[in-house]
């Protein structure tokens, strides 16, 4: 199947918000393009052209520039955040899209090993009720703030990362559950009880328990990090269920949030991290 984890780099902290908002005003092509051409100009008027006609328009070139960036800063950096916000609400819906119809097959396809049902039950039941939430989540979140608003902005893109953080867990464990379906338990303990009663074990049998073992260990490895992702999972929708519960009983004012508000913000964000931390395929 198709990795992404593009899908966990994207940042809706407040302070990678900001840096980009500058970045964006900083290099905005209006500002940009008249400093520039108004040092063209001055460079061209005392070097090349000299006049004071030149000179005028130039420094005027260079103020319009600098006095564009002010006022972006002053009194348009929330139409900045917006559109940045807006960009990266995009990019993540196009890079879910990818990973939904695919995921769900592969999942229910595995339920019929009988070994690994119990994981992949799990996962199935995480991949339809995540999306239930998030679904809930959307729409409590509208009815508190506007979707122009930047507070809907950023709470909607974090939970939507921890949304897709999971699908991406629920990626790895199809992943490794598609691996590990091949390895036959009940081959492995027939074989290794077999060489266990030789009375004179050759080389052969020796090496063949060792690659058994390797084998069982490796499966048994495999469910582990299977099992710890899944509970992550239940995690993240745990606290989804606390994030719509707050802004439920949140009483906004001019589109503000709580303080509540970005506590559960940051919660979302440090379950984030710990998804990254315990994923089967750093």
């Amino acid at each position: 199947m198709e990795k992404n984890k593009s899908l966990l780099k994207i940042d809706f902290s407040q302070g990678a918000i900001q840096k980009a908002v500058q970045g964006k005003i900083i290099q905005n092509p209006v500002s940009m393009y008249s400093v520039a051409l108004g040092a063209v100009g001055a460079i061209a008027a005392g070097i090349l052209f000299p006049s004071l006609f030149l000179v005028i328009c130039s420094t005027g070139l260079v103020l319009f520039g600098i006095a564009s960036v002010i006022i972006n800063f002053a009194l348009r950096k929330n139409i900045f955040e917006t559109r940045h916000l807006s960009y990266l609400n995009n990019l993540l819906n196009k890079q879910k899209q990818l990973v939904l119809g695919r995921l769900k097959r592969e999942l229910k396809k595995l339920s019929s090993d009988k070994g690994l049902k119990i994981y992949s039950d799990q996962a199935v039941y995480q991949f339809e009720k995540i999306q239930t939430k998030f679904d809930n989540f959307k729409r409590i979140l509208s009815e508190k703030f506007n979707p122009e608003e930047i507070t809907y902005g950023r709470f909607f893109g974090t939970t939507e990362q921890l949304y897709l953080s999971v699908l991406d867990n629920l990626e790895d464990i199809t992943n490794s559950l598609a691996t590990i379906s091949n390895i036959d338990d009940d081959y492995i303990t027939e074989r290794m009880n077999y060489l266990t009663g030789l009375a004179s074990p050759e080389d052969a049998d020796k090496r063949e328990m060792t690659t058994l073992t390797t084998r069982k260990e490796l499966k048994q490895k495999s469910l582990e990090q299977i099992n710890e992702l899944l509970t992550i999972n239940e995690e993240a929708m745990t606290q989804i269920d606390i994030s719509m519960t707050t802004i439920s009983r949140t009483k906004t004012k001019m589109g503000r949030a709580s303080m509540d508000m970005e506590v559960a913000r940051q919660d979302l964000e440090e379950l984030i991290n710990r998804t990254k931390k315990y994923s089967i395929s750093k």
